[in-house]
C-alpha cells in the first residue's frame, strides 16, 4: 500500500473542506502528531480509524484505495467523470473526443 499516496489524498481532501490537521484528528480522536505521521505518509491508520477518517471528511474508500485496487479504474474513471461534468459542453466535447483519439490508439496499437 503506498502510504505516502493515500497521506497525500486525506491531506487534500481535509484542505479542500478547510480542516486543519487537528480539527481533523479531534474528529477522529487521534492525536495530532499522529494525523501529521498519516498525512506525511510515514504511518498508517488502522482500520478503525481509516473508517472514521474516511466518514469525517466524506471520501469513499474505493476512491481513497483507488491506484491500489485492481479495479480501481471504475472509481477513479466515476471522478473524472464528475469532473467532466462540470465543464460547458463545448468544452466536455472536446475533452472526450481527445481522450477518445488517445483510448483508440491505444486499442489499434494491439
Amino acid at each position: 500500500m503506498d502510504k505516502k499516496e493515500i497521506g497525500k489524498q486525506i491531506k487534500e481532501k481535509r484542505e479542500a473542506l478547510g480542516f486543519t490537521q487537528n480539527q481533523l484528528a479531534e474528529e477522529v480522536g487521534i492525536s495530532y502528531s499522529f494525523m501529521s505521521v498519516i498525512e506525511r505518509g510515514v504511518g498508517a491508520p488502522g482500520l478503525d480509524n481509516l473508517i472514521k477518517i474516511l466518514n469525517v471528511l466524506d471520501l469513499s474508500a474505493d476512491v481513497l484505495l483507488s491506484k491500489e485496487l485492481n479495479n480501481g479504474f471504475v472509481a477513479r474513471a466515476s471522478a473524472y467523470a464528475d469532473r467532466l461534468g462540470e465543464l460547458p459542453k463545448k468544452e466536455r466535447n472536446h475533452v472526450e473526443s481527445i481522450n477518445n483519439f488517445i483510448i483508440d490508439s491505444f486499442i489499434n496499437r494491439k
